[in-house]
């Protein structure tokens, strides 16, 4: 996340916050490494997402880390990794190499 910005970081946390039902609340001035430890903590009882919401996500766009993929669902990163790695074993999700960035594709059965 050291290519995130303060600004964006806080969206993704009020996108959490409007999930659980939360008012959004601004971070005025907060660090970076606040809004990121907030932003986890947040995430870390939402419920782990299925193989199904793994694979909306990857139908929605490209995606380059299992980071990216939990931002779309909300999920806790750790478990959309656990997820990814047994959907890629299964050969459902194929790392692809563009000439620009490696994204993690669906993989038709």
């Amino acid at each position: 996340m050291d290519n995130i910005s303060a600004a964006q970081l806080v969206e993704r946390i009020n996108a959490v916050r409007k999930i659980k039902g939360m008012e959004p609340v601004e971070y005025p001035g907060v660090a970076k490494a606040k809004l990121i430890a907030t932003l986890n903590e947040l995430r870390a009882d939402l419920p782990e997402p299925t193989e199904a919401d793994v694979m909306q996500a990857l139908s929605l766009g490209k995606y380059r880390s299992a980071a990216q993929v939990a931002d779309a669902h909300a999920a806790p990163v750790e478990a959309v990794q656990t997820m990814l790695d047994g959907l890629k074993e299964a050969g459902k999700v194929v790392a692809r190499r563009s000439r620009t960035m490696q994204c993690l594709k669906y993989k038709a059965a």
